[in-house]
């Protein structure tokens, strides 16, 4: 099994991000951002952030259409994103975006990136990370202190209303 990080930019400076990527030895930034700008953080704009990335030696890959959180247009809350998820993860873009980084993860050690710190009610938990580990990958997320936090452990995400869990399914619509 390999391993997938997820990394939020919040309200970080360029240089934080690099040292936190650094630090759990990231090779390949992905951003999974629809829109890769920041109104609050220039810095992470995908102009300003690519160069910031591979003057750190590091690689940048942008992937915000194929995993991008906007791909049924604006969904707000985590319940619409959950109810969402199945037909996000049939459109062939994000199959090909999670192939794709499935493939590259079992070379390179890779971090997707989004806006949010905390990965919890993210798209990138909720719709990526959920197709990956449904793939058998191991994901854990890059916090905003340094620390990684394995995905089974953040708190499990309950079901639109009216969804019932699978008993049996280890990766839920919960997960």
């Amino acid at each position: 099994m390999f391993q997938v990080l997820t990394v939020g930019h919040s309200n970080h400076t360029a240089e934080r991000l690099i040292e936190l990527l650094r630090l759990h030895a990231v090779e390949v930034l992905v951003d999974v951002r629809s829109q890769p700008y920041s109104r609050f953080a220039s810095q992470f704009n995908r102009e300003q952030l690519e160069p910031t990335v591979t003057d750190a030696d590091l690689r940048y890959l942008y992937m915000g259409e194929e995993l991008g959180g906007r791909q049924l247009g604006r969904i707000i809350s985590t319940p619409e994103r959950l109810e969402a998820y199945e037909q996000v993860a049939a459109s062939a873009g994000f199959q090909r975006g999670i192939e794709r980084v499935l493939t590259g993860a079992q070379t390179f050690r890779i971090a997707l990136l989004c806006a949010e710190e905390d990965p919890t009610e993210c798209h990138r938990r909720v719709w990526v990370t959920r197709a990956l580990r449904e793939a058998g990958a191991d994901v854990a997320h890059v916090r905003g202190d340094g620390r990684l936090d394995p995905d089974d452990r953040l708190k499990r995400m309950e079901p639109p209303a009216g969804h019932q869990l699978d008993l049996f399914d280890g990766n839920s619509a919960c997960t």
